[in-house]
């Protein structure tokens, strides 16, 4: 042979042995995308880990640094002592200011501060939210109970989201 068609032949054989390789990884990649290791979006492939960090951080589990127990207590102390600025601190951003408003109006506080019991009952515990509920035993015609909301911050800190 010539040295003319040992390099054909070595280039077929290399442009082959790529087009194989090639064909192998689409296969691997439909596999790992039908098995839902990998996700694809807009052209990007992702695995579960980087698409939960990218598009759900709220599914990012972090260690709890205290309990929604833990808050609530802190909570209804603080108004309990009428440090209403230290018990707003106890909500997430999200709904801290729609509390504040509520906060102004003392006399209501204090009608409400006087039905939350001193314990509350989980309901759910999840991840990075919680539902926890409380019966109001100081008024006997309110027969519902009624639930707390918490979320846990990215630092891992339980806040109140909604009671």
């Amino acid at each position: 042979m010539t040295n003319k068609k040992k390099i054909i032949k070595f280039i077929g054989i290399f442009f082959l042995g790529l087009l194989l390789t090639f064909i192998v990884y689409v296969i691997f990649v439909q596999v790992q995308i039908s098995r839902g290791e990998l996700i694809k979006f807009k052209g990007h492939f992702y695995t579960k880990d980087e698409w939960v960090k990218i598009f759900d951080p709220n599914s990012i589990i972090v260690p709890e640094k205290n309990t929604p127990e833990d808050v609530y207590s802190a909570f209804r102390q603080a108004l309990l002592e009428e440090r209403y600025d230290d018990a707003l601190a106890f909500f997430s951003d999200y709904r801290k200011n729609e509390y504040k408003e509520l906060m102004k109006d003392e006399s209501r506080v204090k009608e409400w501060v006087k039905r939350l019991p001193i314990n509350i009952t989980k309901e759910v515990k999840r991840n990075n939210t919680a539902i926890y509920r409380y019966s109001n035993a100081n008024d006997k015609e309110d027969e519902f109970s009624h639930p707390i909301d918490f979320k846990k911050n990215s630092d891992g800190y339980w806040m109140i989201n909604q009671i």
